[in-house]
């Protein structure tokens, strides 16, 4: 296929996502797939189980094996887009094929980022990002081989606990280092933190925290230590980065199209270039609770921009609302969810909390004029779907604000007209 109706660069949930979107309104329109690496579709967050040996390479799949062909879509693994031509329509892949599109979609995602480190080369064995399923397969094998018996993890985000999670199901200790002065610090506030760390603890973790490493040294190519910028050195043969990510832009870096920290889009995901649309993490895309565009790489939103950007390929007029930090971690049988404004100045906002670290449990709603903003639930997580409703719905909470923290507060506690307001309401699609 030379042209196409459809063509979407990315295979991961935005894609996926678009390609059922496009099917949704146009039944027959050729749909060809674009994806940088070796596999039809996986789940970024199940990589940690399967680096653990929980599960296998199969199971991280998200969509069945059928998928592709159910929707009629062709996929191309192992072909990356590498030029992008906006005036002829035309994308140019890596082994020199040209394809010409009617509409594109760019769902490159993100890619890992690297600080500056003295003495890290590419070249070196035992230096790894933890993003992809190619990253957790190196891993694994260079384990398998090695045995490691200490791993460092630079970086004590969502992505750098998961990766301490499956070297702690294969029994390997970690250290992990932080720059900032708690674990989560995107994602959680001090006393959310803190059950995490003690949990992790419990279970062979070391952190280092208001630190970070500045040099690497190696032996035979082969890292064997990292030195802290304490001063602190740590022996080991493993290193995960794990600081963070990057839209990954560079399709569109000789093209016209609008990028600031990502690729700009308005809210039907159109870029700056007729015919052409972004979704997911390489996006900048409209704020739920700001008038600006805002870097969210979460996959809920990956997931719903994908889907609203393919049914708009297809002439849909399908507006995008925003959305907000979603993210859910579960670590050792340990879950956690935070929506929204976790860690907001006290003075702006009102604060309810119930915390009881001694049995890993924290919940706390953020409220500003009567209606939640954020929210962090940890160890009981049931009623998650109803804070979240709460948020997207910007329902006034005023009537029933103190029962908001107790374990038993559920749909049934809402009063009647909230509650027929969720049933009927826009909320029933989330």
């Amino acid at each position: 296929m030379n042209r196409t109706d459809y063509l979407i660069i990315g295979n991961s949930v935005c894609g996926v996502n678009a390609i059922e979107g496009i099917r949704e309104y146009d039944p027959k329109g050729e749909i060809l797939v674009l994806s940088d690496e070796p596999f039809e579709n996986y789940s970024r967050p199940l990589i940690s189980y399967y680096l653990g040996g929980k599960i296998s390479q199969q199971q991280t799949r998200f969509r069945d094996e059928s998928f592709y062909s159910d929707m009629k879509a062709q996929l191309l693994v192992n072909n990356p887009a590498v030029f992008l031509d906006c005036r002829n329509h035309e994308i140019k892949v890596s082994k020199g094929r040209k394809i010409r599109y009617k509409k594109l979609l760019i769902a490159t995602g993100a890619k890992p980022w690297i600080p500056a480190i003295d003495g890290f080369a590419n070249h070196l064995e035992g230096i790894f990002t933890f993003y992809s399923m190619n990253d957790a397969i190196s891993l694994a094998q260079y384990i398998q081989s090695l045995n490691p018996h200490n791993c460092v993890i630079l970086g004590a985000g969502l992505i750098g606990l998961k990766a301490a999670e499956g070297l702690l199901m294969r029994k390997i200790p970690v250290t992990i280092v932080e720059m900032a002065d708690r674990i989560l610090p995107n994602t959680m506030d001090v006393k959310g933190s803190e059950i995490f760390q003690s949990y992790l603890v419990r279970h062979n973790s070391a952190f280092m925290k208001n630190d970070t490493i500045v040099k690497i040294e190696s032996k035979d190519k082969r890292i064997k230590r990292v030195i802290l910028k304490s001063g602190k050195k740590i022996e080991t043969e493993c290193l995960i980065v794990a600081v963070g990510v990057r839209p990954n832009t560079s399709i569109v870096a000789e093209s016209s199209i609008l990028v600031k920290r990502g690729i700009i889009v308005d809210n039907k995901l159109n870029t700056s270039v007729p015919d052409i649309f972004a979704a997911g993490d390489v996006t900048e895309s409209p704020d739920f609770f700001e008038n600006k565009h805002a870097l969210i790489p979460i996959w809920p939103v990956a997931a719903k921009t994908g889907k609203i950007a393919g049914a708009n390929m297809t002439g849909q007029e399908i507006s995008y609302t925003g959305l907000y930090p979603m993210n859910s971690i579960q670590i050792f049988g340990l879950p956690a969810i935070s929506f929204g404004i976790t860690n907001p100045q006290p003075q702006n906002f009102e604060i309810l909390e119930k915390y009881q670290p001694e049995n890993n449990f924290y919940r706390k709603c953020v409220l500003r004029d009567d209606r939640i903003v954020g929210c962090i639930l940890i160890g009981n997580i049931n009623r998650a779907g109803i804070y979240n409703l709460l948020i997207r719905e910007k329902i006034s909470v005023a009537a029933f604000k103190k029962d908001l923290l107790e374990e038993s507060f559920g749909f049934l506690m809402l009063p009647k007209e909230v509650r027929k307001h969720i049933v009927v309401g826009e909320s029933m699609e989330v």
